[in-house]
């Protein structure tokens, strides 16, 4: 593509150098120079490379406090208020992309996101729709899968983000579901982008690492709402009940126990792992089964119902899809039941770590709960001594193990988790996964419940050397025949 049709849009001060140049790639690693390829300099990048690497580039877009370091290069240079969002700009151009073919729908919040987001996808695909998906851990059309196997991501870069919308495009799909982080808005990924209809779950403290307070942290999300036409909030949240009052584009909203414009009563257990209740509005109601357990999940199927029926889906066939809805791979996922019961689950922040604990309490009778869990390595440190307390709380047995370290010592990882146990609760430290998980199954006894929390649907470890295959389901299948053995040597 020529660069000044790639420009288009793009809102720049300053173009040194040729306009009318052939660019056929981006990206933002300067060792990745080559002929016709454009190099995007991220405004928080300080340390520029030697100029050699630089004028590998037929085109660089850089941000004005960098640009005394770029001027006498052979390649064109053009300046911009924020480099982020032209890259969002420049992307959705390169891949040609036409919002006019199908219509966006975007999740947020802090928990609930990929539940949600995938019960929507659900419900339009029953109602005969073809449904992109874009989620954490997951880039898909249909079943089919357009993600690597070790893809991590909730919200992926401007370059594979506006790609696979392009794939999506050119496969027909009717409707794209996808998730959008704070990090994303915050760096302007989603920024070519209009949603048809934008959804806030709730929001905890969480990235405030990242985001430094929670009010910042709100205010990336909402950044959403001027890319959206309507919004549709969870107001049983009170954050969001108050930017459900101001908010400026047309909203609707959902509640348990508030009542929005649509909302949920009778919610009964119907069994372990059921759930029903009553879909309200205004006009009409239906009793509503779902099979999955939990308030939470009420959450997520109430709001997913809501915005099918608003992109027009019709409710008796949203009654019938979210019926046959069979969860969500790790999530509250049930991997074995027999003697024990083994639940995965992705929680990963103090308040879905919780939530999930107290409905296996609930669930698990006179059971005792055994739960395996670490935190992850380079992210929000402060939370690790909260996961301790809330384990402590609702456990009866701990095992603190390894969960994506990175390139930080696990010991580091375990001093902090440490901090915040009271020696109410007896604890282990396994660093291996596979031990941790093998000694939690084979330790416990017969009716307890045993949670692994924190991998949900990844199927890899990442520690300092990098990327590992890692599938919690066959070291279960494995950790099982242990138990089998074991109990078998005693009887």
């Amino acid at each position: 593509m020529r660069l000044n049709k790639l420009l288009n849009n793009v809102e720049f001060t300053r173009l040194i150098g040729e306009w009318d140049i052939e660019i056929s790639n981006i990206s933002i690693n300067s060792a990745e120079n080559a002929k016709n390829c454009m190099l995007i300099i991220p405004r928080e990048r300080t340390v520029l490379p030697n100029r050699d690497l630089l004028n590998g580039f037929s085109a660089i877009i850089y941000e004005s406090p960098v640009f005394e370091r770029l001027t006498g290069l052979r390649a064109t240079v053009i300046c911009v208020e924020n480099s982020r969002k032209a890259w969002a700009t420049i992307a959705a151009n390169l891949f040609e992309v036409d919002l006019s073919r199908l219509k966006l729908i975007a999740v947020t919040g802090t928990n609930g996101k990929t539940s949600t987001a995938t019960m929507i996808k659900h419900i339009l695909e029953y109602a005969g729709h073809k449904v992109g998906f874009i989620g954490t851990g997951k880039i898909s059309i249909g079943e089919n899968l357009l993600s690597q196997s070790n893809y991590s991501m909730t919200t992926p870069d401007p370059t594979l983000l506006y790609q696979s919308i392009r794939k999506m495009q050119d496969e027909s799909v009717d409707f794209v579901v996808m998730e959008v982080s704070s990090h994303s808005l915050y760096f302007d990924k989603v920024s070519a982008l209009k949603f048809e209809l934008a959804l806030f779950t709730n929001i905890s403290s969480e990235h405030l690492d990242f985001h430094g307070t929670i009010s910042e942290y709100l205010k990336a999300k909402l950044k959403l709402l001027h890319l959206s036409k309507k919004a549709l909030f969870n107001i049983d949240d009170y954050l969001l009940r108050e930017c459900a009052n101001n908010c400026a584009i047309p909203s609707k909203t959902v509640g348990i126990l508030w009542r929005g414009d649509s909302y949920a009563t009778d919610l009964i257990a119907t069994s372990k792992y059921r759930t029903s209740f009553m879909y309200r509005e205004t006009d009409f109601g239906f009793k509503a089964e779902l099979n999955l357990p939990g308030g939470f999940n009420v959450y997520n199927a109430l709001l997913a119902i809501s915005a099918a029926i608003e992109l027009g889906i019709k409710p008796c066939i949203a009654k019938n899809a979210i019926s046959s809805f069979k969860g969500v791979e790790g999530r509250y996922e049930i991997a074995y039941e027999g003697d024990i019961t083994v639940v995965i689950d992705y929680a990963h922040t103090e308040a879905a770590f919780e939530t999930l604990l107290l409905s296996l309490k609930q669930h698990s009778k006179d059971g005792k709960i055994s739960v395996v869990f670490g935190c992850g390595g380079e992210r929000y440190r402060e939370k690790r001594a909260s996961m301790a307390k809330i384990a402590e709380r609702h456990a009866e047995k701990i095992y603190v193990t390894s969960d994506n370290s990175r390139k930080e010592p696990p010991s580091q990882i375990f001093s902090d988790i440490e901090k915040g146990f009271s020696g109410n609760t007896p604890y282990k430290l396994i660093e291996d996964r596979r031990e941790a998980i093998n000694a939690a199954i084979c330790e416990a006894d017969n009716g307890d419940t045993v949670a692994l929390v924190g991998k949900g649907a990844e199927k890899y470890n990442i520690d300092a050397e990098g990327y590992h295959s890692f599938d919690e389901r066959s070291i279960i299948a494995e950790a099982i025949v242990s138990r089998r053995r074991k109990n078998a040597s005693y009887s």
